[in-house]
């Protein structure tokens, strides 16, 4: 079932990510996603990114027949037991793409993620 928060669909969808930051690497997994950014975990039981800190993102992404990296950019928003929430900042248009792809599938309503997808584009 997905989430509603603030202005975009957040989705329960599954994948492996690292964050780079200052020479810093979180390895862990994506818990939600939306088309602005994700909540990720991880075994590591000390985050050293704080709050407003830049991140460089890598969700890995794997299928039946092949396995897919894509790469964003991102700002911690905020940190928590076990999680950080992180909001993307920066992307290519095919990873944007593939981001509203992944959100359309999990939740059952395209025209709503479609619609959130024109929003991002009407300030640009």
């Amino acid at each position: 079932m997905p989430e509603k928060k603030r202005d975009t669909t957040r989705v329960k969808f599954h994948t492996r990510a690292e964050l780079h930051a200052e020479g810093k690497v979180v390895v862990g997994s994506v818990e939600n996603l939306s088309l602005k950014g994700m909540f990720l975990t991880s075994e590591t039981s000390t985050f050293s990114f704080q709050a407003g800190q830049e991140v460089e993102i890598t969700l890995r992404l794997s299928g039946a027949s092949s396995k897919l990296s894509i790469d964003l950019q991102g700002k911690v928003i905020r940190w928590e037991e076990g999680g950080l929430g992180i909001e993307f900042t920066e992307m290519e248009f095919d990873t944007f793409v593939y981001l509203r792809n992944i959100v359309a599938y999990n939740t059952g309503d395209e025209d709503q993620i479609m619609e959130e997808f024109s929003d991002a584009f009407k300030d640009l």
